[in-house]
């Protein structure tokens, strides 16, 4: 087929398990996913092509990861990821995080989603400690051993 177009999308491994306190990214994810493969299937026989790229951790200012082998800089990824194009419907576009994936698939499913939640939980108290008080309401966020608790909490004082 030498008259096509491949319609690349951006996704995250994050759509492959549960993810608590990232319910909406996630969900929206794996949106992109399955639209992707419903895409593929109605429009791949005309010569329209499409491809979900579902990167791990890449060094961005989102990310705040320094690179390494398992955290490739942007372009480092997005080098990577060119050579994968048009040859699977999903992949992560980058070999390392191909492997990750695989190790991690092999993790039962309660021991990851436990660790991902104490992580986005460690991630949530960092952007809620940059919340300044105004006189409005807010949510609190407390947490002990392995229960986290957000309260709405009347806020009084200046920006």
């Amino acid at each position: 087929m030498t008259d096509s177009v491949l319609c690349a999308k951006m996704s995250t491994h994050v759509r492959l398990r549960s993810a608590g306190l990232m319910t909406v990214y996630a969900a929206t994810k794996n949106y992109v996913n399955h639209m992707t493969v419903a895409l593929e299937q109605e429009y791949g026989p005309q010569g329209i092509r499409f491809q979900s790229l579902m990167p791990n951790f890449v060094s961005t200012a989102m990310s705040k990861q320094r690179p390494s082998l398992l955290v490739p800089s942007p372009k480092q990824y997005v080098k990577s990821a060119l050579t994968t194009l048009g040859q699977d419907l999903q992949s992560s576009g980058y070999f390392w995080h191909e492997l990750q994936c695989y190790v991690l698939s092999l993790v039962p499913s309660k021991v990851l989603e436990s660790q991902a939640f104490k992580m986005h939980a460690e991630v949530m108290s960092r952007i809620l400690s940059y919340i300044k008080p105004t006189n409005q309401r807010i949510w609190k966020v407390s947490q002990n051993k392995s229960k986290m608790t957000f309260t709405m909490t009347e806020c009084k004082g200046v920006a």
